[in-house]
């Protein structure tokens, strides 16, 4: 199994190499990791997974909610990426944090310095079947929740907080 699994990997990373010599400097910008692509070693051993996505070459990261993804307080979070060489750009929230409390989604993104703050997806009613009815209601109802959290008026908590909203496509 692990000479299988060694070969798999050999093989993807030598038609990804074929690719990227097609393309050789056409690229031009940073390259981030989404956290949550680790989520496993994540689990495992917080400030040593930092320090592999470091070693991977990656400078910029996107994040999840550093109270339930990493079991730490955004700026307490944003010390150890700083530490790892790690420069945090985005964060996702849950999107109860936008519902109920989008001060606190706005406080969070400043304290960790992002550019901005998403939500990966949104189940309304707790239930991971009912994102499957995906209606132009409820999809109404998720977008004045973000709305909220930057309106076009210079107080709206983004604004305040320097901070972008960013969508995914299961919001």
């Amino acid at each position: 199994m692990k000479i299988m699994t060694l070969s798999l990997v050999v093989s993807a990373a030598l038609i990804g190499l074929q690719t990227v010599s097609a393309h050789a400097g056409s690229y031009q910008g940073p390259t981030g990791l989404e956290l949550y692509s680790l989520r496993a070693d994540f689990a495992k051993d917080i400030p040593g997974t930092l320090k592999f996505a470091r070693s991977l070459g990656f400078y910029e990261v996107e994040l999840g909610d550093t109270r339930k993804s990493y079991k730490q307080e955004p700026a307490e979070f944003k010390k150890l990426l700083e530490a790892n060489g790690l420069k945090p750009v985005a964060v996702m929230l849950p999107f109860e944090k936008f519902r109920d409390d989008v001060e606190g989604a706005a406080a969070d993104a400043e304290a960790l310095g992002v550019k901005f703050a998403g939500c990966a997806w949104a189940v309304t009613t707790g239930s991971i079947k009912s994102f499957q009815t995906f209606t132009t209601s409820a999809s109404a109802r998720r977008a004045s929740n973000f709305k909220s959290f930057s309106s076009t008026g210079s107080t709206s908590p983004a604004r305040r907080a320097g901070v972008a909203r960013a969508f995914s496509n299961g919001t």
